[in-house]
């Protein structure tokens, strides 16, 4: 290669590692602008008014997932945000055990497929659209079931699953 294509290939690569870093140093400076606390909008700052006060010992990230948050409850119905309110209630009143319990689940149902979860929640509408007799008898005869029957059981169903 001779010396004039190395220098194009080089003023290439400077331009385009400084076009990274003006739109880097942009976007932590729009970022850290927006998590100011007098950047956010008013009706944010009334539902975040609790945390005012320590709002600047919050890193970046605690701030900007409390300002996604009050957004999205924001864009709520009353309806949901009640529904919502009374969820948060009942969880603060569950063991310490309980909620780590919850996480688990949360992060295996998480982790399975779309169609798996899709399928989870199809039985679980099933479940919750049966009397309460139908779900006692079903809750009774699982409750029956030895310990290799119940394995034999969830083994089966993830099979269907797959």
């Amino acid at each position: 290669m001779n010396a004039m294509v190395k220098r194009k290939i080089w003023l290439g690569i400077v331009r385009t590692l400084s076009l990274i870093h003006w739109l880097m140093l942009f976007c932590l400076s729009a970022s850290s602008y927006a998590q100011e606390w007098n950047s956010i909008a008013p009706e944010s700052q009334q539902l975040l008014s609790q945390f005012q006060d320590r709002w600047e010992t919050f890193a970046p990230e605690h701030r900007n997932r409390l300002i996604e948050g009050a957004q999205r409850w924001q864009q709520l119905t009353p309806e949901q945000q009640a529904t919502a309110q009374q969820r948060f209630t009942q969880w603060q009143q569950l063991k310490p055990e309980q909620q780590a319990r919850l996480r688990e689940r949360m992060q295996t149902f998480r982790a399975l497929s779309p169609e798996q979860r899709t399928r989870l929640l199809s039985r679980m509408q099933q479940y919750r659209s049966m009397s309460p007799a139908q779900q006692q008898r079903l809750r009774q005869r699982f409750e029956r079931l030895n310990p290799q029957q119940r394995q034999q059981l969830r083994q089966r169903w993830q099979r269907r699953q797959r």
